[in-house]
């Protein structure tokens, strides 16, 4: 089950416990509490209402802004106007490619500022407050700074929303989150110009807070020292401390790039090791990379249906069901199917003579003189001994051969994996 699955589950199981702050009513002296912290001068958003007109337009306003934002509280639903913003892009300067978009800062007329007393100023008091009492104690101070490129624009919205659940945060705070984001859009404006409207799917406003429930035992603040010691990236800062010397951002970003991959790589084979059902699929995509059938799919495009249907089928778990078209009870339907269905007899032979046929194919004689489970892994992509010297071209010439014979033959048993229940959309 994926990230998304799980936070749609969540979201219809979610408990909605009584709480006195969101379930209470605003008051209009408390809008107007808000109203007097407004400054003038500001852009307006998409409804060019301005906070002038907020602030002289008198008791009367202030009681239709009550109402709207109660409405909301009591549908728990954020009008779409809400969720629009106009982005401004503003230049970053130092002599940057005016060409390129990255070279601009997407700013929304719409989003908040930073986060009140958790600006740069505290920082560097804190900073600065660390550097004396070091010095004083004659000690060393090793400081890590994190600047993620694009970091709010790049947070992914079900990941952000499945955290926040994850960390207890109190229900309704998670439910206006979720409204604020979806269905979001914006335009840009330029020079004069406006752009159509666009929606957002991933990234969050610059300065957005998100306020845990009060009894929260965690910070939705990613944990950086959990992440070192989950790659073991500990030993390399151990090492760099111990020889004063700290690397240069391309090369420790590399460092953590294949930490990262080792550890991943690592668990996904143990993942396959430890699990009988995907025995042959461990043999057949043994790694954490692209898989090497769907890499065909560029280089022939006229059968990437036919690669996408062996690698549906090297996937498919080793599992027991039985077949409707001999009406045998096999342990691995895959297997059965494909090697020994009688049913499907003429269409193997059809299929094993034609990949026999095609002079491009090298070494068939040794490939047809596999036994059934080697002879399966290598039709659904396999690399074994047999074939690992092969010329890469002569493999996936091969591939594409066998791919293009093996579709026929799915053709007339593919009810069956559905009549079992797999989970197949061809």
């Amino acid at each position: 089950m994926d990230v998304t699955e799980k936070f749609v589950n969540i979201a219809v199981k979610l408990e909605k416990p009584f709480n006195a702050f969101f379930d209470v009513p605003y008051t209009e002296d408390e809008i107007y509490e808000q109203v007097k912290t407004f400054k003038c001068g500001k852009a307006p958003g998409p409804d060019y209402v301005c906070n002038e007109h907020i602030i002289y337009g008198g008791n009367t306003l202030l009681k239709w802004i009550c109402y709207i934002f109660n409405t909301i509280l009591k549908c728990e639903d954020i009008p779409l106007l809400y969720r629009h913003g106009i982005i401004i892009p503003l230049y970053k300067g130092n002599n940057k490619d005016k060409s390129n978009p990255n070279s601009y800062r997407a700013i929304v007329l719409t989003s908040f500022g930073f986060v009140p007393e958790h600006g740069a100023i505290p920082a560097l008091y804190t900073l600065k407050e660390c550097i004396n009492v070091f010095m004083k104690s004659k000690s060393k101070l090793y400081v890590g700074f994190l600047d993620n490129e694009k970091a709010f624009d790049k947070i992914w919205h079900d990941g952000l929303f499945f955290e926040i659940e994850r960390n207890r945060c109190n229900w309704k705070i998670m439910e206006y989150t979720f409204m604020s984001y979806k269905s979001a859009s914006a335009h840009v404006q330029y020079n004069g110009l406006t752009s159509d409207n666009f929606s957002i799917s991933q990234g969050v406003g610059q300065g957005d807070q998100f306020i845990l429930d009060a009894n929260a035992e965690h910070s939705i603040t990613y944990n950086i020292i959990t992440t070192l010691i989950k790659y073991d990236l500990f030993a390399f800062l151990e090492t760099y401390v111990n020889e004063d010397y700290i690397p240069e951002k391309v090369l420790w970003s590399k460092i953590v790039r294949q930490s990262i991959e080792i550890y991943e790589e690592n668990r996904w084979k143990s993942n396959l090791e430890n699990r009988n059902e995907l025995k042959r699929y461990s043999k057949i995509h043994p790694t954490l990379c692209g898989h090497r059938l769907i890499r065909l799919t560029v280089l022939y495009p006229d059968a990437k249906l036919e690669l996408l249907v062996l690698v549906a089928l090297g996937s498919t778990a080793i599992k027991k069901a039985t077949c409707t078209l001999c009406n045998k009870e096999s342990f691995d339907i895959i297997k059965h199917l494909i090697m020994e269905c009688h049913v499907l007899l003429t269409e193997r032979n059809v299929m094993f003579y034609k990949i026999v046929d095609e002079p491009s194919i090298p070494k068939y004689v040794d490939i047809f003189n596999l036994d059934d489970d080697d002879l399966l892994q290598v039709l659904l992509g396999a690399v074994n001994d047999t074939v690992y010297d092969l010329d890469p071209i002569d493999w996936s010439r091969m591939m594409y051969y066998i791919a293009k014979h093996v579709y026929p033959m799915f053709k007339k048993f593919r009810h069956v994996l559905f009549e079992n229940r797999f989970n197949f959309e061809f």
